[in-house]
């Protein structure tokens, strides 16, 4: 993963019980490494029963084609690999059940404030004032909304009204999206706008809109499995569009055949596949030489495409015909033809590639397509009208339109030849009774864990939270009055990729002294190390902080408040470099909460002129209770640090 790119790498070997503190820094062989190499750095704790060794390492994301970083730094996207080994037979472990967190240092005397362990249970309680800098086993849903607006809602922290983390403003109706590898830009097309809308997902900024070109109609888009380019669909004309990922700008436009577009890589980065329904064809396009390599007739209409890694083909269904048609890339023609029912509008593949989920909303069946015996292997019928399939690796689960159901098939069972469906309850209400909230994106993602996943409702504006194994949704999400079209993982924990090797893509909010706080569950360590993380390289592309850009004032005293009964907070909002008021903020959010977390509110507020903003809540019982403010279109975020302590009393 890393290459030749400078790392920092820490290693241990430890055996510290969960009541034990090892601080890797006070070993000398780890100060004298430091000193003698700045950016790469080796740690060695040994003690006298070892049961565990720790590889940890981090190393800064390169896009292609650019200049390696020597450092690691602030606002950049880096990778973080930690590999856990028995140190006896160096055989990997992977039943260590880690967690991670990295924090910021406030002082130089961070492990006499407070020690490893204590830090530790307080990142375990999921409150907001207790939460890391950076928080190793933490995600975010992502939800693409009705409302020209993307929800960041956090499912995990402890708070009890609100998860809602963030709110960005779309310029117009997003339809479909793709998360870059490194999570760093999250790319929405915006067909009413003609526009692919960039956002720089740590800041939750709409950095950059890309033009399609007038009256255009981008739609379906799709990243390179290296993030080199996206590719963009213009449905309903004969024209794709690549955007280099580096300048966001377009940089290649390319004739294919008329209709709407759905794509599919090849696993070995070479080609592209596009399908064009009108014209009932698939044009296979080189990623070498970005030009058109072949255009293969397919049956009527094809909606539905995918590339399986087991074969190396590619599979296009026609909505209208009765056949799937399977094709070589490296040959660029057809090779086989596989008789199916007309009706299918999606085709996804199991990890593997050996099995495809073929989904026919005419039937209301899901069928196995074998990719090596070239042929369909089962069919089953499934929930009422289906139009999408998630896979993760030990199910699949299909969508139905006119059902308040989803259908689960396991997929250990259908690599033994049986295709077993159970339907499972997952809301009140059909997802057709909205029709305008029918959508191309994934409603139906899978939990990083990959046990899980996560069910979008539009009618019934909520996300169902469904554990592998069970019967029923084991929780709810609210979205906030607000409709989801889709919604998908923005995940920063880590993730076993192999055994005992588990990964993840972090990206430090300013520089400094950062702590590394490790904990295993089996066996039960505790591990901190500190990493030095400078400042970018690229000022430009660094948020400013609060005092650079805003400067919010309270505008109440420090009077006590009553209980039960609306008061008034206000806060005036000014340009701190202008000091000017500013009046046109439409996203100011007040979060009040009541340390730890056991209470908490999410207010909008309301702007009254002159740079004045207010909020009018109710405190349901006497306290301390601490209120910051979130302005995302201006990068300022909730602070738990820095937030204003109000006295509730009776």
């Amino acid at each position: 993963m890393v290459g030749n790119q400078a790392r920092v790498v820490g290693f241990f070997c430890v055996t510290a019980a969960l009541a034990g503190v090892s601080y890797a820094h006070d070993h000398p062989t780890a100060q004298r490494s430091m000193s003698s190499t700045p950016y790469a750095a080796v740690f060695h704790r040994a003690l006298n029963e070892l049961n565990l060794a720790i590889d940890f390492s981090l190393s800064p994301a390169v896009k292609p084609g650019s200049a390696a970083q020597h450092e690691l730094q602030a606002q950049e996207p880096l990778y973080v690999r930690v590999v856990f080994k028995d140190p006896v037979s160096g055989r990997p472990r992977g039943d260590v059940r880690p967690k991670a967190w990295l924090n910021l240092r406030r002082s130089d005397q961070v492990a006499e404030e407070i020690s490893c362990r204590d830090k530790i249970k307080g990142f375990l309680k999921g409150t907001l004032s207790g939460r890391a800098d950076v928080d190793l086993n933490a995600y975010s849903l992502l939800v693409l909304n009705h409302d020209n607006s993307i929800s960041y809602i956090n499912p995990q922290v402890g708070l009890n009204t609100s998860k809602l983390e963030r709110l960005i403003t779309l310029p117009g109706q997003g339809r479909d999206w793709a998360l870059s590898q490194s999570q760093q830009w999250l790319y929405v097309t915006i067909p009413d706008k003609s526009a692919v809308a960039v956002i720089k997902t740590d800041t939750g900024e709409v950095a950059q809109v890309i033009s399609t070109g007038d009256k255009t109609t981008p739609s379906r888009l799709a990243l390179e499995p290296d993030d080199r380019r996206l590719w963009v669909g213009l449905d309903y004309s004969s024209t794709l569009v690549a955007v280099d990922t580096q300048t966001h700008h377009i940089i290649k436009s390319i004739d294919i055949g008329k209709g709407l577009h759905t794509l599919a890589f090849s696993s070995d980065h070479r080609y592209i596949a596009v399908t064009n329904t009108a014209d009932d064809t698939v044009t296979l396009i080189g990623l070498d030489d970005l030009t058109v390599a072949a255009t293969v007739p397919t049956s009527r209409t094809p909606v539905a495409l995918a590339y399986s890694r087991a074969s190396g083909f590619f599979y296009a269904v026609g909505l209208n015909g009765d056949t799937v048609t399977v094709i070589d890339p490296q040959a660029r023609q057809v090779v086989a033809t596989i008789p199916i029912k007309a009706g299918v509008v999606a085709l996804r593949f199991e990890p593997e590639g050996n099995i495809g989920l073929a989904i026919n909303q005419i039937e209301g069946t899901v069928s196995a397509l074998d990719a090596f015996k070239g042929q369909i292997i089962a069919t089953a019928a499934v929930v009422k009208e289906p139009d999408q399939v998630t896979v993760t690796q030990h199910f699949a689960y299909v969508r139905g339109i006119g059902s308040d159901k989803f259908s689960l098939i396991d997929l250990s069972l259908l690599k033994k030849g049986s295709l077993a469906v159970t339907d499972i309850p997952a809301g009140h209400t059909f997802p057709q009774s909205t029709p305008s909230d029918l959508n191309v994106a994934d409603m139906i993602v899978p939990t990083p864990d990959g046990h899980g996943a996560w069910i979008a409702h539009a009618p019934e504006r909520a996300l169902y939270y469904y554990m592998e194994g069970m019967m029923v949704p084991m929780g709810t999400l609210q979205t906030y009055q607000r409709r989801p079209h889709a919604v998908l993982v923005l995940n920063r924990s880590l993730v076993q990729a192999d055994t005992g090797r588990y990964e993840a893509v972090v990206t430090f909010p300013s520089a400094g002294t950062y702590d590394l706080h490790l904990l295993t569950e089996n066996p039960p360590t505790v591990v901190c190390m500190p990493l030095q993380v400078k400042a970018s390289s690229h000022p430009g592309d660094v948020a400013e902080t609060v005092k650079e850009r805003v400067r919010i004032q309270r505008l109440f005293d420090n009077k006590p408040f009553p209980t039960g009964t609306p008061v008034s907070l206000r806060f005036k909002i000014l340009d701190a470099q202008a000091n000017q008021p500013m009046n046109e903020l439409t996203d100011v959010q007040v979060l009040l909460f009541e340390p730890p977390g056991t209470w908490q509110q999410r207010v909008g507020a309301r702007g009254l002129g002159n740079g004045v903003y207010e909020i009018t809540p109710v405190f349901p019982h006497p306290g301390q209770y601490r209120v910051t403010v979130q302005i995302s279109s201006m990068r300022v975020s909730f602070d738990a640090r820095s937030a204003t302590t109000v006295t509730v009393q009776r």
